[in-house]
């Protein structure tokens, strides 16, 4: 496991060292950071270690995240980013309460890694201003629904509570 804080030239250098293959990999983003520095930076590390098989993104802003799933699926199939992943977890998701636009471009993203690896989403949103009442459009929850029903394992929400749960 190999956890670092972007922006960090020294985690570039130890996973081009890495000889080892690394598995498991932990990465705390700086949600000051323009979104697309961000995701320039989180494709670096992890086009350098095609191995990871569970990526664990922390602080991740929405907007980071959609434009990471939005490049991710423009790729061709063997070079898509994540194409070893099965397990991608993004957590304290901390910015204003997704879209249904934003929400929709999500479960394309994830919709183009259907019949890969990846087998579990997990998205855990911290959002600002705090909401009482988080939900999921219904067109949303299909989406997501649809992909469950597909085999794939998603959780979004709060550390409370599942999204896609029935309330």
């Amino acid at each position: 496991m190999c956890s670092a804080t972007f922006p960090d030239n020294n985690l570039i250098a130890f996973l081009r060292r890495s000889s080892p293959p690394l598995r498991r990999l932990d990465i705390a983003c700086n949600s000051i950071d323009e979104p697309h520095s961000t995701i320039a930076r989180l494709e670096t590390c992890i086009t350098l270690v095609p191995t990871v098989t569970h990526l664990d993104l922390l602080g991740l802003t929405f907007q980071a995240a959609e434009h990471f799933f939005t490049l991710s699926s423009q790729q061709p199939p063997s070079d898509r980013l994540l194409s070893g992943v099965q397990v991608l977890s993004l957590h304290e998701m901390s910015s204003p309460f997704p879209t249904d636009s934003s929400w929709n471009m999500l479960a394309r993203g994830l919709s183009t890694r259907r019949g890969t690896q990846l087998r579990s989403v997990s998205i855990i949103m911290t959002p600002i201003p705090p909401a009482t009442s988080l939900e999921l459009s219904p067109n949303i929850l299909d989406l997501f629904r649809g992909l469950v029903e597909g085999g794939m394992e998603i959780y979004i929400g709060t550390r409370s509570r599942n999204l896609l749960s029935p309330s």
